[in-house]
Protein backbone atom coordinates (compact mmCIF):
# COMPACT_ATOMS: atom_id res chain seq x y z
CA UNK A 1 0.00 0.00 0.00
CA UNK A 2 1.50 3.30 -1.08
CA UNK A 3 1.12 6.49 0.90
CA UNK A 4 -0.03 9.65 -0.88
CA UNK A 5 2.61 12.34 -1.36
CA UNK A 6 3.04 14.65 1.67
CA UNK A 7 2.98 17.82 -0.41
CA UNK A 8 -0.49 17.17 -1.74
CA UNK A 9 -2.68 20.31 -1.83
CA UNK A 10 -5.89 18.91 -0.37
CA UNK A 11 -5.52 17.87 3.26
CA UNK A 12 -7.60 15.16 4.80
CA UNK A 13 -8.39 17.12 7.95
CA UNK A 14 -9.79 20.56 7.20
CA UNK A 15 -11.60 21.41 10.42
CA UNK A 16 -10.83 24.77 11.97
CA UNK A 17 -11.29 23.39 15.50
CA UNK A 18 -9.90 20.03 16.56
CA UNK A 19 -12.13 17.52 18.33
CA UNK A 20 -10.28 17.88 21.62
CA UNK A 21 -10.99 21.61 21.77
CA UNK A 22 -14.71 21.09 21.93
CA UNK A 23 -16.54 20.74 25.21
CA UNK A 24 -18.25 17.42 25.86
CA UNK A 25 -21.41 18.91 27.35
CA UNK A 26 -23.57 21.56 25.72
CA UNK A 27 -24.42 23.37 28.96
CA UNK A 28 -22.26 26.23 30.24
CA UNK A 29 -21.20 25.30 33.76
CA UNK A 30 -19.08 27.40 36.04
CA UNK A 31 -15.71 26.29 37.32
CA UNK A 32 -17.14 25.53 40.80
CA UNK A 33 -19.92 23.40 39.33
CA UNK A 34 -17.42 21.52 37.18
CA UNK A 35 -15.06 20.85 40.12
CA UNK A 36 -17.63 20.19 42.85
CA UNK A 37 -20.04 18.32 40.62
CA UNK A 38 -23.12 20.10 41.89
CA UNK A 39 -25.10 19.15 38.78
CA UNK A 40 -24.54 15.47 39.61
CA UNK A 41 -25.59 16.06 43.23
CA UNK A 42 -29.19 15.22 42.45
CA UNK A 43 -28.17 11.63 41.66
CA UNK A 44 -26.03 11.21 44.76
CA UNK A 45 -28.83 10.33 47.26
CA UNK A 46 -30.21 7.67 44.94
CA UNK A 47 -26.79 6.14 44.39
CA UNK A 48 -26.08 6.21 48.10
CA UNK A 49 -29.42 4.51 48.79
CA UNK A 50 -28.61 1.75 46.31
CA UNK A 51 -25.19 1.32 47.90
CA UNK A 52 -26.71 0.98 51.37
CA UNK A 53 -29.32 -1.48 50.09
CA UNK A 54 -26.58 -3.56 48.45
CA UNK A 55 -24.59 -3.66 51.67
CA UNK A 56 -27.66 -4.72 53.66
CA UNK A 57 -28.44 -7.51 51.18
CA UNK A 58 -24.81 -8.72 51.30
CA UNK A 59 -24.77 -8.77 55.12
CA UNK A 60 -28.10 -10.62 55.31
CA UNK A 61 -26.86 -13.17 52.77
CA UNK A 62 -23.70 -13.73 54.79
CA UNK A 63 -25.72 -14.14 58.00
CA UNK A 64 -28.04 -16.63 56.27
CA UNK A 65 -25.07 -18.67 55.05
CA UNK A 66 -23.50 -18.73 58.52
CA UNK A 67 -26.80 -19.71 60.17
CA UNK A 68 -27.33 -22.41 57.54
CA UNK A 69 -23.87 -23.84 58.19
CA UNK A 70 -24.38 -23.80 61.96
CA UNK A 71 -27.71 -25.63 61.61
CA UNK A 72 -26.33 -28.15 59.12
CA UNK A 73 -23.15 -28.93 61.07
CA UNK A 74 -24.69 -28.72 64.53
Amino acid sequence: MQRPPANQGNNRFKASVRHYHRAGSPDNRTWDEWIDGSSAGSRAPRRQGLKIAGIIVAVLTLVAIIVGLIIELG
